[in-house]
């Protein structure tokens, strides 16, 4: 029986619709960010006019509930934009892996002397010539699947 060995994150970080995926969710984080910075300048915005301006009662009233508006509008925001962040980056892991499997999946079924795959960070020891990390990235290469663009700290599926 021949074991291989897969480093499957090393695979990740060049599977392009992974790559992508995450960079799209990255521009989608700026975005938020920038959002959420608009609201937070036009909230400081107002209270610095309240304190450089006599204003009667019934504005201030109207500064405080705008005020409050703009937290809670902030924290809706940001709460969705979570929410939403981590599902896109379960589905791109998911789909990140569905993906590099079946690149190993057909890999193995071309290959005569391969039948079993095991995840690197799950084996205590082997030996270099069972890894077919860079065979399996030349397949994400052959299928138009590989990426020279690198991830910038994010995390990597782990599977």
């Amino acid at each position: 029986m021949n074991i291989t060995v897969l480093d499957f994150e090393q695979v990740a970080k060049c599977y392009k619709p992974y790559v992508e995926g995450i960079y799209a969710l990255e521009q989608r984080a700026q975005d938020h960010r920038e959002a959420i910075n608009s609201l937070q300048t036009e909230a400081e915005g107002i209270i610095k006019s309240e304190e450089s301006l006599v204003l009667d009662d019934s504005t201030k009233q109207e500064n405080r509930q705008r005020i409050q508006a703009l937290q809670q509008e902030a924290m809706l925001k940001d709460q969705t934009f979570k929410a939403d962040a981590d599902e896109t980056q379960r589905k791109l892991v998911g789909e990140a892996y569905e993906g590099i499997t079946n690149v190993v999946n057909k890999f193995v079924s071309d290959s005569d002397d391969v039948d079993m795959v095991l995840n690197r960070s799950e084996v205590v020891y082997f030996s270099e010539d069972n890894n077919i990390t860079e065979k399996i990235i030349e397949e994400l290469k052959t299928a138009d699947l590989y990426t020279e663009q690198r991830l910038r700290g994010h995390e990597q599926p782990q599977q």
